[in-house]
């Protein structure tokens, strides 16, 4: 599990390295031989480095705190990015602790018919479904924009394509019940553009989607699991 604690270990390691005669200027010369896109602004082309988090590959160090590491460009040669090439994006710098042994989800609320609790291993004992999907920032490309925009000047990496695996939220929502005026009941003219922003993601949460003769998973999933 990726936790603030692996940040500080990784953080040592480096500082480690500068105090045996590890120089920075090295650092940024390996970063030199990245093959970034040209279209970068400088100031990210000469800080990008490659640096490797715990359970991870090389990545592209865009920022250290938060972490943004993107994925590099020869990963994308396969249909699967790899798991420890996947890229990591943080927007936080306190990245938080989760034990999955007391850890709980709460589904309820105003369009739900009751309240439910579940906890991690719950969610793994409802049947699974596995979905191949891309993973993309919003943020990608943002440092090619012309003009240039604030925020981390990511290049072609900051997305990934994997096997996603988990229960369906379809699964979870059934449990508790979804009340019938937000699951896909009319609404009143004046509220017409409420129902096409509000009612339509729970519509599709609780159908399944087919794209010709072949089923696919429901659209959302509560990814329990990735392979890459």
């Amino acid at each position: 599990m990726f936790t603030r604690r692996h940040l500080i270990k990784a953080a040592g390691a480096g500082l480690a390295l500068t105090g045996s005669g590890f120089e920075l200027g090295s650092a940024r010369a390996a970063g030199a031989a990245i093959d970034l896109p040209a279209a970068l602004p400088e100031g990210a082309r000469s800080n990008a480095m490659l640096d490797t988090l715990p359970g991870k590959k090389p990545l592209i160090k865009l920022s250290y705190r938060p972490p943004n590491y993107e994925t590099p460009i020869e990963y994308f040669r396969t249909a699967i990015t790899p798991n420890d090439a996947f890229f990591v994006r943080y927007h936080l710098s306190n990245i938080p602790e989760v034990d999955v042994k007391t850890w709980k989800i709460v589904v309820g609320g105003e369009g739900a018919n009751g309240k439910l609790t579940l906890g991690f291993e719950d969610l793994k004992a409802l049947p699974a479904s596995e979905i191949v999907a891309v993973n993309q920032c919003s943020g990608n490309r943002r440092g090619l924009f012309q003009p240039h925009v604030p925020g981390v000047e990511w290049g072609y990496g900051a997305m990934g394509c994997a096997r996603w695996k988990g229960a369906r939220l379809k699964d979870v929502l059934d449990k508790v019940g979804v009340g019938a005026r937000h699951a896909g009941g009319r609404l009143g003219p004046r509220r017409q553009r409420l129902q096409r922003d509000r009612r339509q993601p729970a519509v599709r949460a609780l159908r399944d989607l087919r794209a010709g003769s072949t089923m696919v998973s429901a659209s959302l999933l509560l990814g329990l699991g990735i392979e890459g």
